[in-house]
């Protein structure tokens, strides 16, 4: 059984991995849930929902990145900073209930 302290620390970290390791956004909570998401449903649950964001995040970036070879690329860059100026408050706030060992479910996910 995992105490509660690791508990948060990893929920916490799987929220803001994106910050230390730029690609490995993806498999920082992929791998907390792999290795730890039998030990604790918390972190199992944290680690979840950052991986469906993140997911969501990069497929978005690539469908963005994929039409703005169709449309004037000038264009989608608001688009590109409307979607991370919308990430980072909320994975940050995610970061601060997971650290308060409260749940957190990311918006319109």
């Amino acid at each position: 059984m995992m105490n509660e302290k690791l508990e948060i620390a990893l929920a916490t970290f799987v929220h803001v991995a994106y910050l230390f390791f730029g690609v490995g956004f993806i498999f920082v909570p992929a791998i907390v849930y792999l290795f730890f998401g039998d030990e604790s449903a918390y972190v199992k649950f944290h680690a979840k929902q950052a991986l469906k964001v993140q997911f969501a995040l990069t497929l978005s970036m690539v469908i963005l990145i994929a039409a703005s070879f169709l449309v004037i690329p000038i264009i989608l860059w608001p688009v590109f900073l409307l979607v991370i100026i919308l990430y980072i408050p909320t994975s940050m706030y995610a970061a601060y209930k997971a650290f308060n060992y409260q749940e957190y479910r990311y918006p319109f996910l």
